[in-house]
């Protein structure tokens, strides 16, 4: 079965309009290692209510081993200390074909905007802020894998009009814990929930993740909260290559 790549949302720096604190957020981690999956055992695991057809097909379309995907990321997030929140955004596109993927991500809030780009290609990460310099590290042990997802069996919770568009919400039966979604140590100290989303046909559409940590900023109690939308808008011409360094 396929590795769906990784997809890794930015040093947030959430609190950075605030008190500086960094964030960093895995979206949809590194190696998302693909179990075997059983379609028939899978359709039997699916809750009432869902539709088999319809979860059998989109777990055989992100398992496939040329899966690939390119879209949008937009998102929101926020930092509340001492009764004062601030708002931010994020905006950016995306790509995964097999093992590897690419994001560009801008974090927006009042008075700042950082812009910054990842590559995962191999056993490498590349990174770079506001068209700065590449950095490679070693690939990042966050993981995640939609499949795997798939494999503990999905709910169809019905139809929901998202991303303009009328999908099928997918909720994963076994939930993905926190430390499998976000690499940072207060973050991965959060509560999230995603959501698989999928067109009447099980064809992939994307993922929502979203959720809510505490954390001590500069010896005051922060609330913060996230939420990513990545949105499938093409699943074939992908390419991604290694930037230079």
């Amino acid at each position: 079965m396929s590795r769906v790549g990784s997809i890794t949302t930015f040093a947030a720096e959430a609190s950075l309009w605030i008190a500086g604190a960094a964030i960093i957020a895995g979206a949809a981690g590194a190696h998302w290692d693909s179990p075997s999956v059983d379609v028939d055992s899978l359709v039997a695991q699916v809750w009432p209510g869902a539709s088999p057809s319809l979860v059998a097909s989109y777990t055989s379309k992100v398992s496939a081993s040329d899966f690939q995907a390119a879209g949008s990321i937009a998102g929101t997030f926020s930092v509340t200390v001492s009764g004062q929140k601030t708002d931010g955004t994020y905006s950016g596109v995306f790509k995964i074909k097999g093992n590897d993927s690419s994001a560009t991500m801008t974090m927006t809030a009042p008075g700042s905007t950082t812009t910054e780009d990842e590559v995962s290609v191999g056993d490498s990460d590349y990174t770079r802020t506001n068209g700065g310099k590449w950095t490679k590290a070693a690939r990042s042990s966050t993981s995640l894998s939609i499949p795997g997802l798939a494999a503990g069996g999905v709910t169809d919770k019905g139809v929901e009009t998202h991303n303009s568009q009328r999908l099928h919400h997918l909720a994963p039966v076994k939930a993905p814990g926190a430390k499998s979604l976000f690499s940072d140590p207060n973050m991965a100290t959060g509560t999230y929930v995603v959501v698989l989303w999928a067109k009447d046909d099980g064809t992939p559409a994307g993922f929502t993740i979203s959720g809510s940590w505490s954390e001590e900023l500069n010896g005051a109690s922060a609330q913060e909260t996230i939420s990513l939308d990545y949105n499938f808008e093409a699943l074939s011409g992908v390419t991604i290559e290694a930037p230079k360094t």
